[in-house]
């Protein structure tokens, strides 16, 4: 009866443990993760642009995803994380030209605040992360026969 006791107690002990250590981690101000889903607006020239980014920690620092929407003619290339700052480079191919966006910005706990810059103009990257499932679906245009 005695080990029975010792068992469940160990157990709730471990239970609360696994709860609240994690709580304590996020409120103690370490740098929250960049991984999720980011939806948002990117403002170039005066024009509003919808974005969304999916982001993966590796190694708590290194930065991998992709843009949805973008296949292979928009891609991130390289990502880091230094506590709540980030840095991304995506390339945005075409057929007449390649063209690299830098983003640097902010993690704010479930918000990204950043510029883009291409190299001529500078624009601003305001994303928010979003735990709804998202769907990208893609089609192929052809001409009729």
């Amino acid at each position: 009866m005695m080990n029975t006791a010792k068992s469940v107690l160990l157990a709730l002990t471990a239970a609360v443990l696994m709860i609240v250590l994690p709580v304590a981690a996020h409120a103690s101000g370490g740098p929250p993760s960049a991984a999720g889903t980011w939806v948002g607006v990117w403002t170039h020239d005066g024009i509003d642009r919808p974005v969304v980014l999916e982001l993966a920690e590796r190694d708590g620092r290194q930065l991998l995803g992709y843009v949805l929407g973008g296949t292979e003619s928009q891609t991130i290339v390289e990502g880091m994380r230094r506590g709540r700052r980030l840095r991304l480079t995506i390339e945005i191919r075409d057929p007449v030209e390649t063209v690299a966006l830098t983003v640097s910005g902010r993690l704010r706990g479930d918000r990204i605040v950043a510029t883009v810059d291409d190299g001529r103009s500078v624009g601003r990257l305001n994303l928010r992360r979003t735990d709804h499932m998202l769907h990208e679906q893609r089609f192929v245009l052809a001409a009729p026969v």
